[in-house]
């Protein structure tokens, strides 16, 4: 319980500093999520914290997850519809954290 609580609020933390990022007049953003694992706790607490800051930000209008339990092969298509689905940021949890150095 208390990982899954830091790691909530270091997400927390990490997303209101983000807005710094995004100054450069644009008005909304569309944010991607790519996760690779269903049913973890501490994943499914991630995307739930990344939802509620999203509400929060007002420069956030829409968040689009792409979560299912894949491989590295799957997520990078994930990553790919994301591309094209035209995000503005995409934010990645590697279900491999060497296997998409190549994308």
């Amino acid at each position: 319980m208390k990982k899954l609580l830091t790691g909530a609020a270091t997400i927390a933390i990490a997303a209101t500093m983000a807005p710094a990022a995004f100054a450069d007049g644009h008005k909304s953003y569309t944010i991607g999520v790519s996760n690779t694992v269903q049913g973890n706790g501490w994943r499914e607490q991630m995307i739930c914290a990344m939802r509620a800051q999203a509400l929060v930000e007002g420069d956030v209008t829409n968040m689009i997850v792409a979560h299912r339990n894949t491989d590295s092969a799957g997520q990078l298509e994930d990553l790919n519809n994301l591309i094209e689905a035209g995000v503005d940021a995409i934010v990645l949890n590697p279900s491999n954290p060497d296997a998409l150095n190549s994308a």
